[in-house]
């Protein structure tokens, strides 16, 4: 499994993680992606025999299991069973890591884990196996609901995080605050693509297209014509 295909299929896995009820969306404004997600995206998440994001949750979990390291641990050793163990642990990431002096990621507090105490070596960030075990442990947390931790060590990074977010930038000249994408995956022959729906606002103009984009050998290209 390439990484760009492990990827998307951790996109489109973590878009569920946001679930608001009914109740509770009175009091929280936010709501999923999936509301966003077509008729046809929703029924293949609900049906995890259908989505492809679980061949790299399965990847996963045997990850967690895997001894690895000079100490030959797994992450069962400390962790023990991720159903109980990694319940909402996915859903404080991004977190400050006091160490490091800045905030990380899940996967890469997972590196953090295996290098530290497995004392194995760091896979490359979005590795398959390193997304794979990322879409395992973000899986337990599945439903609940995205709570950013209370540190005020993080303040700076969220600002800078809000003037990127609100940065217009590319050929396109659109910040991430007006513009909502849609993406279907697609499969001809032996070369997997992804069709993005762009739609948003450029100045006072709306902004609507799809962008073909082909994903070969674990990378993306875009495709022109």
């Amino acid at each position: 499994m390439t990484g760009a295909l492990a990827s998307l299929a951790l996109g489109v896995l973590a878009s569920g993680l946001l679930a608001v009820g009914s109740a509770h969306a009175q009091q929280d404004p936010r709501r999923s992606g999936y509301d966003d997600m077509s008729s046809a995206t929703q029924a293949m998440q609900r049906d995890d025999t259908q989505n492809p994001a679980m061949l790299f949750v399965a990847d996963g979990e045997a990850l967690w299991k895997r001894p690895a390291g000079s100490d030959a641990k797994t992450c069962a050793s400390c962790h023990g069973d991720a159903r109980t163990g990694m319940r909402g642990v996915a859903a404080r990431y991004p977190a400050f890591y006091g160490s490091l002096a800045r905030p990380v990621t899940l996967g890469e507090r997972l590196n953090l884990c295996r290098t530290r105490q497995q004392r194995a070596e760091a896979w490359r960030a979005e590795s398959a196996e390193l997304l794979a075990l990322e879409a395992y442990v973000a899986l337990q947390s599945r439903g609940q609901v995205i709570t950013p931790p209370d540190d005020t060590r993080l303040a700076p990074f969220r600002a800078r995080g809000e003037q990127r977010y609100r940065q217009r930038i590319g050929q396109l000249d659109v910040h991430a605050k007006v513009v909502r994408i849609e993406f279907e995956l697609v499969v001809v022959g032996t070369q997997t693509g992804v069709l993005l729906d762009i739609h948003g606002q450029r100045g006072d103009r709306p902004l609507e297209g799809q962008l073909p984009v082909l994903v070969l050998s674990g990378r993306c290209f875009e495709r022109h014509g």
